[in-house]
């Protein structure tokens, strides 16, 4: 076993113990988790794109909106839900655009800086919807499916991927092994309504393919703004993984569909 893996296998049990921790302590240690989360992902793009030091303040600017929604009437939370819901989805719109080229959008300053403030909306977000709306118990099959579709897809695209999906952007991955993370994916959130046997069958599933199309988009549009940028991990903050863009970029691009999905099957 070279040491490299054993560094990334030791990386990967201690985030894996950190988010099972947070998952199941409190709904507090996993808002005080994403909070770190998030924090780390804005300095990396901060740090990449020039843009130092404007992440922390629009992030607490955030979190404080959340936390005096509880005593301010005026800051309802079907607002506040509805406007970082509107803007995070319009975010994503854009750079699946970008993405897949429909509209060329250049990296010029307010770009950047919109994607900076995405991130902010994200996690903003999800924190509102933990903190506000009760969605809790949710947060760790979220981070399963996100894990399950990374793996389905490695597994399956070592052994039988041959077509690739997306060159240009990202020349390992291929179109089998995007298969193999959507079976994968499905057949976890099926698993999921067995064993836990709340909400509907057609939620956990619709769950599972949620968390497959988007976090699988959110892996390309990190590649490519990687790719764009000339490097190929956004930091070293975790042995073995590179940075927290490049473990979370999955998981944070797919929170808007996720809340959009709660509020169609009116959990939240």
């Amino acid at each position: 076993m070279s040491s490299e893996f054993r560094i990334r296998t030791l990386s990967a049990i201690v985030y894996a113990s950190l988010v099972l921790f947070a998952s199941l302590y409190s709904s507090w240690a996993i808002l005080l988790f994403l909070f770190f989360v998030g924090l780390f992902c804005l300095y990396e793009y901060a740090s990449i794109t020039k843009l130092n030091g404007k992440g922390l303040v629009g992030l607490v600017i955030i979190i404080c909106l959340i936390f005096a929604s509880s005593y301010f009437k005026y800051l309802t939370l079907d607002l506040l839900l509805v406007t970082l819901l509107s803007c995070s989805l319009l975010y994503s719109i854009l750079k699946m655009i970008d993405l897949f080229n429909v509209v060329s959008l250049p990296l010029h300053q307010a770009w950047k800086f919109g994607s900076l403030i995405d991130i902010m909306l994200l996690f903003g977000l999800l924190m509102l919807a933990i903190y506000h709306f009760e969605i809790f118990t949710l947060i760790l099959p979220y981070f399963i499916l996100t894990w399950v579709s990374d793996v389905g897809a490695y597994l399956v695209g070592r052994k039988w991927g041959k077509t690739p999906l997306f060159p240009s952007v990202s020349p390992k991955k291929t179109i089998e092994g995007s298969l193999g993370a959507g079976a994968f994916t499905l057949l976890c959130g099926y698993l999921f309504w067995i064993l836990f046997f709340t909400y509907s069958v057609s939620f956990w599933l619709c769950f599972a393919a949620v968390i497959w199309i988007f976090s699988s988009i959110g892996d390309l549009v990190e590649s490519r703004f990687k790719r764009q940028y000339g490097i190929k991990d956004s930091s070293q903050l975790i042995p073995g993984h590179g940075g927290f863009l490049d473990r979370f970029d999955g998981f944070y691009f797919a929170i808007p569909w996720f809340i959009l999905l709660l509020l169609l099957f009116k959990i939240i």
